[in-house]
Protein backbone atom coordinates (compact mmCIF):
# COMPACT_ATOMS: atom_id res chain seq x y z
CA UNK A 1 0.00 0.00 0.00
CA UNK A 2 1.56 3.15 -0.94
CA UNK A 3 1.91 5.38 2.00
CA UNK A 4 -0.15 8.21 2.76
CA UNK A 5 1.78 11.64 2.51
CA UNK A 6 2.04 14.24 4.74
CA UNK A 7 1.37 17.93 4.72
CA UNK A 8 3.64 20.45 5.63
CA UNK A 9 1.62 21.26 8.13
CA UNK A 10 1.86 20.52 11.71
CA UNK A 11 -0.56 20.48 14.76
CA UNK A 12 0.19 21.91 18.23
CA UNK A 13 2.61 19.04 19.50
CA UNK A 14 4.99 19.23 16.29
CA UNK A 15 3.95 16.79 14.15
CA UNK A 16 3.48 16.52 10.47
CA UNK A 17 -0.36 15.85 9.82
CA UNK A 18 -1.39 13.21 6.74
CA UNK A 19 -3.95 14.84 4.54
CA UNK A 20 -6.56 13.23 6.03
CA UNK A 21 -5.63 13.97 9.23
CA UNK A 22 -5.50 17.59 8.06
CA UNK A 23 -9.32 17.50 6.89
CA UNK A 24 -10.59 15.98 10.03
CA UNK A 25 -8.30 18.32 12.20
CA UNK A 26 -10.29 21.25 9.87
CA UNK A 27 -13.71 19.60 10.30
CA UNK A 28 -12.86 19.86 14.06
CA UNK A 29 -12.15 23.10 14.54
CA UNK A 30 -14.94 24.31 11.87
CA UNK A 31 -17.48 22.75 14.15
CA UNK A 32 -15.54 24.08 17.30
CA UNK A 33 -16.30 27.16 16.12
CA UNK A 34 -19.67 27.01 15.32
CA UNK A 35 -20.83 26.01 18.78
CA UNK A 36 -18.77 28.37 20.40
CA UNK A 37 -21.01 31.13 18.20
CA UNK A 38 -24.02 29.52 19.16
CA UNK A 39 -22.89 29.49 22.64
CA UNK A 40 -22.04 33.29 22.57
CA UNK A 41 -25.18 34.54 20.36
CA UNK A 42 -27.30 32.15 23.13
CA UNK A 43 -25.74 33.36 26.20
CA UNK A 44 -23.76 36.52 26.22
CA UNK A 45 -25.01 39.35 27.20
CA UNK A 46 -24.31 43.03 25.19
CA UNK A 47 -23.67 45.73 27.84
CA UNK A 48 -22.44 43.35 30.49
CA UNK A 49 -20.56 40.22 28.83
CA UNK A 50 -19.39 42.61 25.78
CA UNK A 51 -19.93 45.60 24.27
CA UNK A 52 -19.70 47.91 21.43
CA UNK A 53 -17.66 51.03 21.25
CA UNK A 54 -17.94 53.73 18.85
CA UNK A 55 -15.72 53.60 16.28
CA UNK A 56 -14.23 50.53 17.09
CA UNK A 57 -14.61 47.50 14.05
CA UNK A 58 -15.07 44.82 16.74
CA UNK A 59 -17.35 44.16 20.00
CA UNK A 60 -15.24 44.49 23.23
CA UNK A 61 -14.70 41.53 25.40
CA UNK A 62 -15.91 42.16 29.20
CA UNK A 63 -14.76 40.55 32.13
CA UNK A 64 -17.74 38.76 32.83
CA UNK A 65 -17.77 37.45 29.50
CA UNK A 66 -14.17 36.29 29.73
CA UNK A 67 -15.10 34.66 32.77
CA UNK A 68 -18.03 32.61 31.32
CA UNK A 69 -16.20 31.20 28.50
CA UNK A 70 -13.46 30.15 30.80
CA UNK A 71 -15.85 28.67 33.19
CA UNK A 72 -17.20 26.90 30.09
CA UNK A 73 -13.54 25.20 28.87
CA UNK A 74 -13.06 24.55 32.58
CA UNK A 75 -10.16 26.73 32.55
CA UNK A 76 -8.36 27.82 36.49
CA UNK A 77 -7.29 31.34 36.17
CA UNK A 78 -4.11 31.89 38.06
CA UNK A 79 -2.71 35.53 37.98
CA UNK A 80 1.60 36.50 39.13
CA UNK A 81 3.47 39.55 38.85
CA UNK A 82 4.87 40.10 35.22
CA UNK A 83 8.28 41.14 36.70
CA UNK A 84 9.42 41.30 32.69
CA UNK A 85 7.21 44.39 31.92
CA UNK A 86 7.67 45.37 35.33
CA UNK A 87 11.56 46.22 34.48
CA UNK A 88 10.95 47.56 31.69
CA UNK A 89 9.26 50.53 32.52
CA UNK A 90 10.77 53.87 33.32
CA UNK A 91 10.96 55.25 36.73
CA UNK A 92 8.31 57.79 36.20
CA UNK A 93 5.43 54.86 35.15
CA UNK A 94 6.95 53.10 38.25
CA UNK A 95 6.35 55.99 41.04
CA UNK A 96 2.77 56.65 39.84
CA UNK A 97 1.94 53.21 41.13
CA UNK A 98 2.03 50.75 38.01
CA UNK A 99 0.59 46.97 38.34
CA UNK A 100 1.74 44.41 35.70
CA UNK A 101 0.18 40.98 35.90
CA UNK A 102 0.00 37.50 34.19
CA UNK A 103 -2.78 35.76 33.68
CA UNK A 104 -2.19 31.51 32.62
CA UNK A 105 -5.51 29.51 32.10
CA UNK A 106 -4.82 26.00 33.43
CA UNK A 107 -6.75 23.26 31.91
CA UNK A 108 -8.05 20.37 34.38
CA UNK A 109 -5.13 18.17 34.09
CA UNK A 110 -2.49 21.26 34.80
CA UNK A 111 -1.36 22.60 31.44
CA UNK A 112 -1.24 25.67 30.38
CA UNK A 113 -4.02 26.72 27.92
CA UNK A 114 -3.10 30.28 27.12
CA UNK A 115 -1.43 33.17 28.73
CA UNK A 116 -2.35 36.87 28.88
CA UNK A 117 -0.79 40.39 30.03
CA UNK A 118 -2.15 42.97 31.51
CA UNK A 119 -0.76 46.50 33.07
CA UNK A 120 -2.47 49.59 34.17
CA UNK A 121 -1.25 52.81 36.51
CA UNK A 122 -2.90 55.00 38.53
CA UNK A 123 -3.39 58.33 36.48
CA UNK A 124 -4.22 56.64 33.22
CA UNK A 125 -8.01 57.52 34.26
CA UNK A 126 -9.90 59.83 36.14
CA UNK A 127 -12.94 59.22 38.06
CA UNK A 128 -15.68 61.69 38.24
CA UNK A 129 -16.58 62.98 41.73
CA UNK A 130 -19.97 63.55 41.52
CA UNK A 131 -22.54 65.70 44.15
CA UNK A 132 -26.35 66.09 43.62
CA UNK A 133 -25.96 64.16 40.10
CA UNK A 134 -23.58 66.56 38.94
CA UNK A 135 -19.85 66.34 38.42
CA UNK A 136 -17.94 68.36 40.70
CA UNK A 137 -14.01 67.12 40.64
CA UNK A 138 -12.36 64.19 39.67
CA UNK A 139 -9.88 61.86 41.00
CA UNK A 140 -7.20 59.79 39.67
CA UNK A 141 -7.48 55.60 40.09
CA UNK A 142 -6.43 54.24 43.41
CA UNK A 143 -4.42 51.46 44.11
CA UNK A 144 -6.85 48.83 44.68
CA UNK A 145 -8.78 49.70 41.63
CA UNK A 146 -5.54 50.03 39.67
CA UNK A 147 -4.54 46.26 40.41
CA UNK A 148 -8.31 44.85 39.47
CA UNK A 149 -7.77 46.38 36.34
CA UNK A 150 -4.69 45.57 35.50
CA UNK A 151 -5.87 41.83 36.56
CA UNK A 152 -9.01 42.24 34.53
CA UNK A 153 -6.76 43.00 31.16
CA UNK A 154 -4.39 39.97 31.74
CA UNK A 155 -7.45 37.70 32.05
CA UNK A 156 -9.20 39.05 28.99
CA UNK A 157 -6.03 38.80 27.06
CA UNK A 158 -5.75 35.15 28.26
CA UNK A 159 -9.11 34.28 26.64
CA UNK A 160 -8.47 36.05 23.50
CA UNK A 161 -5.45 34.47 22.99
CA UNK A 162 -6.97 30.60 23.86
CA UNK A 163 -6.85 29.55 20.26
CA UNK A 164 -9.39 26.93 21.35
CA UNK A 165 -12.34 28.79 19.83
CA UNK A 166 -11.27 31.84 18.01
CA UNK A 167 -12.69 34.52 20.12
CA UNK A 168 -10.09 37.12 18.81
CA UNK A 169 -11.73 36.53 15.39
CA UNK A 170 -15.02 38.07 17.16
CA UNK A 171 -13.95 40.10 19.92
CA UNK A 172 -11.34 42.67 21.02
CA UNK A 173 -10.29 44.03 24.54
CA UNK A 174 -9.63 46.94 26.50
CA UNK A 175 -11.51 49.48 24.37
CA UNK A 176 -14.31 49.84 27.22
CA UNK A 177 -10.94 51.32 29.31
CA UNK A 178 -10.02 53.82 26.90
CA UNK A 179 -13.53 54.79 24.81
CA UNK A 180 -16.18 54.15 27.82
CA UNK A 181 -15.49 57.58 29.02
CA UNK A 182 -15.60 59.73 26.55
CA UNK A 183 -18.52 57.37 25.07
CA UNK A 184 -20.79 57.82 28.34
CA UNK A 185 -20.25 61.55 27.88
CA UNK A 186 -21.25 61.87 24.12
CA UNK A 187 -24.14 59.64 25.34
CA UNK A 188 -25.31 61.39 28.73
CA UNK A 189 -24.96 64.38 26.66
CA UNK A 190 -27.09 63.53 23.72
CA UNK A 191 -30.35 65.50 23.63
CA UNK A 192 -32.12 63.86 20.65
CA UNK A 193 -31.84 61.20 18.08
CA UNK A 194 -32.73 57.41 18.48
CA UNK A 195 -32.66 58.21 22.55
CA UNK A 196 -35.77 60.46 22.58
CA UNK A 197 -34.48 63.86 23.12
CA UNK A 198 -33.95 64.85 26.77
CA UNK A 199 -34.88 63.45 29.82
CA UNK A 200 -37.88 65.72 31.56
CA UNK A 201 -37.45 67.29 34.94
CA UNK A 202 -39.79 65.10 36.03
CA UNK A 203 -38.38 61.78 35.52
CA UNK A 204 -35.50 63.02 36.73
CA UNK A 205 -37.26 64.35 39.69
CA UNK A 206 -38.62 60.65 40.07
CA UNK A 207 -35.38 59.34 39.95
CA UNK A 208 -34.43 61.29 42.65
CA UNK A 209 -37.33 60.88 44.92
CA UNK A 210 -36.93 57.42 44.34
CA UNK A 211 -32.84 57.23 45.86
CA UNK A 212 -34.21 59.79 48.72
CA UNK A 213 -37.20 56.91 50.04
CA UNK A 214 -35.01 53.92 49.82
CA UNK A 215 -32.07 56.04 51.19
CA UNK A 216 -29.85 55.21 48.27
CA UNK A 217 -26.56 57.15 47.73
CA UNK A 218 -27.15 59.52 44.35
CA UNK A 219 -23.59 59.14 43.52
CA UNK A 220 -23.04 55.72 44.07
CA UNK A 221 -26.33 54.95 41.88
CA UNK A 222 -24.89 56.73 39.21
CA UNK A 223 -21.46 55.02 39.28
CA UNK A 224 -23.26 52.07 38.66
CA UNK A 225 -25.57 52.72 36.21
CA UNK A 226 -22.45 54.42 34.33
CA UNK A 227 -23.96 58.19 33.99
CA UNK A 228 -22.22 60.89 34.43
CA UNK A 229 -24.62 64.11 34.52
CA UNK A 230 -28.17 63.36 35.55
CA UNK A 231 -29.26 66.29 34.12
CA UNK A 232 -28.29 65.55 30.44
CA UNK A 233 -29.40 62.07 30.51
CA UNK A 234 -31.68 61.15 27.69
CA UNK A 235 -35.71 60.01 28.08
CA UNK A 236 -34.24 56.72 27.43
CA UNK A 237 -32.00 56.48 29.67
CA UNK A 238 -33.96 58.05 32.91
CA UNK A 239 -36.54 55.01 31.58
CA UNK A 240 -33.55 52.91 32.23
CA UNK A 241 -32.09 54.30 35.55
CA UNK A 242 -36.05 54.25 37.09
CA UNK A 243 -36.70 50.81 36.05
CA UNK A 244 -33.50 49.59 37.25
CA UNK A 245 -34.23 51.78 40.88
CA UNK A 246 -37.75 50.42 41.00
CA UNK A 247 -36.83 46.65 40.35
CA UNK A 248 -34.06 46.74 43.10
CA UNK A 249 -30.77 46.39 40.71
CA UNK A 250 -29.27 49.59 42.71
CA UNK A 251 -30.56 48.45 46.48
CA UNK A 252 -26.81 48.14 47.26
CA UNK A 253 -26.01 51.74 46.46
CA UNK A 254 -25.96 52.51 49.65
CA UNK A 255 -24.25 55.25 51.78
CA UNK A 256 -20.65 54.29 52.11
CA UNK A 257 -20.94 51.12 49.27
CA UNK A 258 -18.73 51.73 46.24
CA UNK A 259 -18.39 50.72 42.79
CA UNK A 260 -15.65 48.37 41.86
CA UNK A 261 -14.14 48.75 45.11
CA UNK A 262 -13.24 52.47 44.77
CA UNK A 263 -12.15 52.35 48.91
CA UNK A 264 -8.40 54.68 49.26
CA UNK A 265 -5.64 53.25 50.13
CA UNK A 266 -2.12 54.50 52.13
CA UNK A 267 0.34 52.77 49.38
CA UNK A 268 3.82 54.22 49.30
CA UNK A 269 3.88 54.39 44.91
CA UNK A 270 7.97 54.51 45.41
CA UNK A 271 7.54 50.56 46.71
CA UNK A 272 7.77 47.72 44.69
CA UNK A 273 3.99 46.63 44.30
CA UNK A 274 5.21 43.05 43.97
CA UNK A 275 7.91 42.41 46.90
CA UNK A 276 4.70 42.10 49.30
CA UNK A 277 3.41 38.99 47.08
CA UNK A 278 6.89 36.62 47.02
CA UNK A 279 5.84 36.54 51.06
Amino acid sequence: MEEEKSLAVVNGEGLALTTEQFEQQLQVETERRELMEKYIKGNLKKGIDYDTIPGTKKPTLLKPGAERICNLLKLRMVFRADKDTWNMLSAEKKKVGTFCYICELITPTGEIAAQGKGLAYSNEKINNVYKDGEIVGSKPWNMNTCMKIAKKRAMVDAALANGFCGLSDRFTQDMEDTSKENQNVAQNGRQGGSDGGGASPKQVNYAKSIVKNKKLDLETVLNAAKIVNLNTISKKQASMLIDGLNSGKFDSCVPGATVDTEDEEDIDLNEDPFEKEEG
